[in-house]
């Protein structure tokens, strides 16, 4: 960098800046893993043995586990373990990959979003989307394997509505996004959201050539009506919500579902509450200047006000509003189901990869409208997400300590101190451990 200026070295910094939230995942990846199942991987046993004695079928892909329907995780769990004798370390780095697919979607589509605005300002929102995709607020998801669901869920989500809000809604690109959605359906239980939300797109996209599109949303609609069907049949509550207080109780609602969207910037309730609802309020004041009724836009010949469902469907902001509306959908449906168990668990490390989206949303929205704040916006979000990140690591090596201590009782498969936080029930963990043992997968893969 000799001869290079102070103002072309900051540059050169804030353009690259970008690697170091995934270079801080990485390091606490490769320092801070375990090579043995943990918490729901132990129902991945149940699946393998049913594998191994040949009765492994569709009814047991597709069984219920809580909310969630995962047979498409299921079925790559199983590919990795039979590719690596069971070893959770590969589901981590799947869901790493995942990760990086989904920093790359939301970068590629900022990027071109902003493709007007200055360099800085572009390397910026990069880097706040960094800072948000591979947040270590996220730690659960990136600890433990089972998780590659929900991090696989939120990028077939975005992948889905990608597509539905290209410029140019083709044939090939619907099909495309119905079976994404189709594929979401069965991943994760939030991923249910991505139907009426796309027939919203769809109803919003379709209206300038309704009588050439309305295929486009009738068959939407009747897929996800069919498939929506099929995942309720013979649903059950879990139980642990079966003793669930019933009503909704507005004030437990908001508070549950503002600190849902405030998690992946904040660790203390009150904070995130806080952020949650100015998250929400800062895209309100972006779409209200957006959609001045003053302001009109040509669509097929045709003269629309900005404050109509056409023009935001058909605009260059769609996609990240539908990224938007995806985690405020997500937020109300979970404060929904469960704000009666206390506002805490809204703060729970997996959710703040759905939550992030809003504030991906709110970086990219901000930087291509906003005039003076755009800055100060980026730094806030910015500086909190990666506040939030070093909680999270915190807590990452606090649980990878506690869960060390199982590894020698696990490996002699019997009772010890630590197998109480791998499994609810130890007698049944030391059973699914014998049968591991037996047939040498995981760590007793090289006995």
């Amino acid at each position: 960098m000799r001869g290079m200026s102070s103002a072309a070295i900051a540059r050169f910094l804030l353009r690259f800046a970008w690697v170091v939230p995934l270079a801080f995942l990485a390091a606490m990846r490769w320092g801070f893993t375990l090579d043995f199942p943990m918490l729901d991987q132990w129902e991945l046993p149940l699946l393998l043995q049913r594998w191994h004695d040949g009765t492994l079928d569709a009814a047991a892909l597709f069984a219920q586990h809580n909310e969630h329907r995962p047979a498409v995780p299921r079925l790559l769990m199983l590919a990795l373990a039979r590719v690596t004798q069971w070893d959770v370390r590969a589901e981590t780095n799947l869901t790493l990959l995942l990760g990086l697919a989904l920093f790359g979607v939301l970068a590629a589509q900022a990027r071109a979003r902003l493709a007007y605005a200055s360099a800085p300002r572009r390397h910026a929102v990069a880097l706040v989307i960094s800072t948000l995709v591979f947040s270590l607020a996220a730690w659960r998801n990136w600890f433990l394997g089972w998780q590659l669901q929900l991090v696989l869920s939120v990028l077939l989500a975005v992948l889905t509505l990608h597509a539905l809000t290209h410029a140019e809604l083709t044939r090939r690109r619907f099909t495309y996004a119905l079976l994404l959605a189709v594929l979401n359906t069965y991943a994760f239980a939030n991923a249910l959201l991505v139907w009426p939300l796309g027939l919203v797109v769809l109803l919003g996209r379709c209206w300038p050539a309704w009588r050439e599109r309305r295929k486009y949303a009738a068959l939407w609609t009747a897929t996800g009506v069919v498939l929506c069907t099929a995942y309720f049949w013979d649903f059950s509550i879990p139980a642990s919500q079966e003793d669930a207080p019933g009503g909704i109780r507005l004030l437990a609602f908001a508070g549950y579902a503002f600190a849902y969207l405030g998690a992946p910037l904040a660790f203390w309730i009150p904070l995130a509450i806080a952020l949650g609802a100015a998250g929400v309020a800062r895209l309100a004041m972006v779409a209200r200047g957006y959609a001045r009724p003053t302001a009109t836009t040509t669509l097929e010949g045709r003269a629309y006000p900005r404050a109509t469902l056409t023009q935001w469907a058909n605009g260059p902001d769609a996609f990240w509003y539908a990224l938007a509306l995806y985690a405020l959908g997500t937020a109300a449906l979970s404060a929904v189901a469960r704000h009666d168990y206390g506002i805490a668990q809204a703060l729970s490390s997996r959710y703040t990869t759905i939550g992030m989206l809003l504030w991906v949303s709110v970086a990219v929205l901000n930087a291509a409208h906003a005039k003076r704040r755009t800055w100060p916006v980026l730094v806030v979000i910015a500086l909190f997400a990666a506040a939030a990140s070093l909680h999270g690591a915190y807590r990452w090596t606090e649980h990878w300590a506690a869960y060390s201590t199982a590894r020698p009782s696990l490996e002699a498969v019997e009772h010890g101190p630590g197998l109480q936080y791998l499994y609810p029930d130890e007698e049944e963990l030391l059973r699914r451990a014998a049968w591991l043992r037996v047939h040498r997968l995981s760590i007793w893969g090289d006995i």
